[in-house]
């Protein structure tokens, strides 16, 4: 057994928004090579093409100098001159009005399908192979399910995991997360939900197994359901990079709709991270 670090929630230059634009495919994989990342999903909001993507043309997304080695459906392994290696799996955010869910280190491509209940999109992530997580939960200004629907996922056999620290987020929304968790005896998780390059920012250490390269992928699901987590990394994002993040790039690149709403975030969440 290693362990395997892992960032399982997190955004490409794929996604629609153009603020993402930085989060191109040779950005994420330096990052998560410099610092010693092993493993990451990419989650864009309702669409998983960041995988297929890199898979089809991996000299034009790869940094100098690396390989990329396809393991089997739904993972692939980029490698250095050094001989450092990050698993990269697939991914997809249910992002709407509902409540945002992960499917992770699903076998087939996700789908998503518009006027779908929470609990049918977590039977949909068991259908194409993945794992399920309730993605900042509680927190409505970024999309995160309501108290009455987190315990109604949770009570399900249909939730794996719950994100129990996200970066964006605070202490109040993070501190419930793991207090829910705990509850229903589910593992919690730690990640990014990097839109810029900051993969890994936050991330869980999986007690990891990697003895067939070809199940990698299911060694990665195996692991989360079972919550074999050694430890968690924790570290906010900064308030002023969360301006430039969500504000000052939305403008730029004209999409300044929800300036506003997350400007008033900023505020109400002032010294409380």
């Amino acid at each position: 057994m290693v362990a395997f670090r892992f960032d399982g929630h997190q955004h490409s230059s794929f996604e629609e928004a153009r603020y993402t634009s930085i989060c191109t495919p040779k950005n994420k994989f330096r990052r998560a090579l410099d610092i010693g990342l092993d493993g990451f999903a990419v989650t864009d909001a309702r669409m998983d093409v960041f995988y297929d993507s890199v898979l089809k043309s991996p000299k034009k997304h790869l940094p100098s100098g690396c390989e990329l080695y396809a393991l089997g459906k739904g993972c692939f392994v980029v490698e250095n001159r050094e001989g450092k290696k990050v698993f990269v799996f697939r991914g997809m955010e249910f992002h709407d009005n509902k409540g945002h869910l992960l499917v992770i280190g699903n076998e087939e491509k996700a789908i998503y399908k518009e006027n779908t209940s929470l609990i049918e999109r977590a039977r949909y992530a068991h259908d194409i192979g993945g794992t399920l997580v309730i993605a900042h939960p509680f927190h409505s200004d970024f999309g995160g399910v309501s108290q009455e629907d987190f315990d109604m996922l949770c009570s399900s056999e249909e939730t794996d995991c719950v994100e129990i620290f996200n970066p964006l987020s605070n202490v109040e929304f993070n501190e419930r997360a793991r207090k829910g968790s705990e509850k229903y005896g589910l593992p919690g998780l730690s990640q990014s939900d990097c839109h810029d390059t900051q993969v890994g920012r936050a991330h869980t250490t999986l007690d990891f197994k990697i003895d067939n390269l070809s199940n990698v992928r299911g060694e990665l699901n195996d692991s989360l359901k079972s919550g074999r987590i050694i430890g968690h990394h924790q570290e906010y994002k900064p308030l002023l990079s969360m301006v430039w993040t969500f504000g000052a790039m939305r403008i730029l690149t004209g999409e300044p709709r929800d300036v506003i709403n997350n400007a008033i975030y900023f505020i109400k969440n002032k010294g409380k991270r």
